[in-house]
């Protein structure tokens, strides 16, 4: 794991594109066929916290690969990635300070798979809490591995804290049909920033092969370390012990939305 602690004395100060993040994708777009192999990518962990101090910024980045898991504290501020017995995020944000946490993962079909597409059911959860004016955003993005960051076949995501904001929790089972020779990539993300009172976000996912895929004795295979079960409910979900997770807060709605477009295009 890679930890890193920064002090800056003027400006905001935002995590920077995720460069492991981009070297992940890089090392998966020369292979975008597993036909005869059932072994997956490994995962990419990265959870970010900042609080703000006067006029100071005192951020912790750490990165990782599953098990993990990976987290990181500042002030009020805590994120984390939980790859077992389950996969979850969770970011906390108060009294001026921020966090993300973001996981991409692999999954695909084992080699016993014939020549097919299979649709497999994603049962997602994903959700916010922020009082207007801060942030809470969470969202699950599924694609093949080309890399092509541009051409996500799902995208979901929910926020809390703006106008700009529709729903601030997704609770259902996503369909999402793949050919079984190649590898699929998984990403979750929850970030939230806060002016003053709590923001919260959470994410999990549960794949599974659809009952009406024709698959025979195939089965999902996932990166190495990932757990695929399906997580306690969100009011009950037990928090690691080494991973603080209490309050804090940061920035706005665009800031979110230019971090997201700063990173995939470095990534891309």
């Amino acid at each position: 794991m890679k930890t890193a602690k920064k002090l800056h004395s003027s400006g905001r100060v935002w995590p920077r594109a995720l460069a492991g993040f981009a070297v992940g994708t890089a090392i998966v777009c020369l292979s975008t066929g597993f036909a005869q192999a059932a072994t997956m990518p490994d995962a990419y962990l990265y959870a970010y916290a900042s609080q703000q101090v006067g006029p100071q910024h005192i951020t912790q980045e750490n990165t990782g690969t599953a098990p993990g898991p990976v987290g990181a504290t500042s002030g009020g501020a805590s994120a984390s990635v939980v790859t077992e017995p389950y996969v979850s995020l969770v970011a906390n944000a108060a009294n001026n300070s921020g966090s993300e946490a973001t996981m991409t993962y692999y999954f695909g079909m084992s080699q016993e798979t014939q020549d097919v597409y299979v649709t497999v059911d994603i049962a997602v959860r994903l959700s916010t809490t922020a009082s207007l004016g801060d942030l809470a955003q969470a969202s699950i993005r599924v694609s093949d591995n080309t890399g092509a960051f541009s051409n996500w076949s799902i995208i979901q995501s929910v926020c809390s804290g703006s106008n700009l904001c529709s729903s601030g929790s997704f609770d259902a089972i996503l369909q999402y049909t793949f050919h079984s020779a190649d590898a699929q990539r998984l990403t979750l993300d929850v970030q939230t920033t806060s002016h003053g009172d709590n923001a919260w976000a959470y994410a999990d996912p549960y794949i599974t092969i659809d009952p009406n895929s024709q698959t025979g004795d195939a089965y999902l295979v996932f990166s190495s370390d990932v757990a695929n079960a399906l997580a306690p409910s969100v009011g009950t979900t037990p928090m690691p012990a080494t991973l603080p997770l209490f309050v804090s807060g940061l920035g706005g709605f665009a800031f979110l939305a230019r971090r997201r477009q700063q990173r995939e295009s470095k990534a891309a």
